[in-house]
């Protein structure tokens, strides 16, 4: 459960860093307004920067799960109720009366 919890946590990381990197692509090599980009770099690297720095706190977060083995906590009982299928409505509720309707 750990080694999921790990790699899940990697994944995520990696994904996010994979968005960062292909905005930055996108902002310098496809950008073609050399006058406003100058100033948008500066606010893009500082954007980057501030994300960055996020991303490192989080990678320092560590989580205590011992509280799910707690004893308090695997006597709790699951009181869900299970929820019956409800019949599906028209395609377009704000289409006028009549109109749609056939199809569902």
């Amino acid at each position: 459960m750990n080694k999921e919890k790990g790699k899940n946590k990697k994944t995520i990381i990696l994904v996010i860093i994979l968005l960062v990197l292909i905005f930055i692509g996108y902002k310098f090599f496809w950008n073609t307004d050399s006058a406003a980009s100058d100033e948008t770099a500066v606010i893009d690297n500082e954007v980057v920067l501030k994300f960055v720095a996020m991303l490192e706190e989080i990678k320092a977060l560590k989580l205590d799960v011992s509280f799910f083995a707690s004893p308090i906590f695997t006597s709790l009982k699951d009181y869900t109720v299970e929820i019956s299928p409800q019949p599906v409505g028209r395609k377009n509720p704000f289409a006028p009366i009549g109109v749609g309707d056939s199809g569902l």
